[in-house]
């Protein structure tokens, strides 16, 4: 029996949780929506995910913060970083920092085809 891969989806925007969630879902992944960073950085503490998707600005934690304080705790957690407001720099810092990758909206999710996230390329380990 094949366990299904456990990732947690955290943005302040419902309807990009909503969206993302139902289009893991279809594709066969376990997703767990969250809308509050504190409460993310909370689960984060007593459950394990094999990738935490994030958005980059929120209004509790910005997404880096959360980044930095998921990879001190667990330096081996696959991040990707998602946002609207992106450049190649935030983009190049936030790879830096840890994040296996950084995608900007909006963007199609095709997990169902074979054609998730560029994440699944750059990281060097397996997730999807």
């Amino acid at each position: 029996m094949t366990t299904k891969k456990r990732l947690l989806v955290l943005d302040d925007d419902p309807s990009v949780v909503d969206y993302l969630c139902e289009s893991l879902e279809a594709a066969g992944y376990e997703a767990v929506p969250m809308t509050s960073p504190r409460e993310a950085l909370a689960r984060l503490g007593e459950e394990e995910f094999d990738l935490i998707i994030t958005d980059v600005e929120m209004p509790e934690i910005r997404g880096v913060d959360l980044l930095q304080a998921v990879l001190e705790s667990n330096p081996s957690q696959l991040v990707l970083l998602i946002t609207a407001f992106g450049s190649v720099e935030m983009a190049v810092e936030a790879v830096r920092s840890g994040a296996c990758d950084f995608l900007t909206k909006p963007f199609n999710v095709d997990f169902a085809n074979g054609r998730g996230t560029s994440a699944r390329l750059r990281c060097n380990r397996q997730y999807m």
